[in-house]
């Protein structure tokens, strides 16, 4: 696995935002702000998000943006997702085609969580589904060439609206 410095340093800066040490993936809410103006940041920064990439079938934008704190972050967050894209493919080809089910799964799973954080809900659960099986959880292995398709599409509509 690598290490993605872009998207380390998103996380880092919605860390360190989160004061209060309430930010989780069940809790979080945009009022760990309330008070420090970063609502009204918020506000303003979301109907320059929305512009084309919620025409994105597949991409959740608001579920995105609330999991990256904010549109700047989900921006940042997009593109070094759509940029790692076919570095995700390929490794899991090669993973997957060599049945090197340990890095299979160490690989999907780490697409899971940045299908997810970006809001890609589907691709996410898919990712899931592929990590459960390499790691011999189920028996039921999803279309791996059909998950990739799907990161691929999304990687190339976010570098569109981008």
């Amino acid at each position: 696995t690598r290490f993605d410095p872009d998207i380390a340093a998103c996380m880092v800066r919605m860390i360190d935002d989160d004061k209060d040490y309430i930010m989780n993936e069940q809790g979080f809410t945009p009022d760990i702000w309330q008070g420090s103006g970063k609502l009204e940041e918020l506000a303003q920064d979301e109907s320059e998000l929305h512009s084309g990439l919620e025409s994105i079938k597949g991409l959740d934008t608001k579920v995105g943006e609330k999991h990256c704190g904010g549109a700047e972050l989900y921006r940042v967050t997009l593109g070094a997702f759509a940029d790692s894209a076919e570095e995700y493919a390929a490794d899991i080809r090669r993973y997957v085609s060599a049945d090197d089910r340990e890095n299979a799964a160490i690989k999907i799973h780490s697409l899971k969580g940045a299908a997810r954080t970006v809001g890609a809900e589907e691709l996410g659960e898919t990712a899931y589904q592929g990590e459960m099986f390499y790691r011999g959880k189920t028996q039921e292995c999803p279309d791996i060439e059909a998950m990739l398709a799907e990161l691929g599409r999304l990687a190339r509509e976010i570098r569109d609206k981008l």
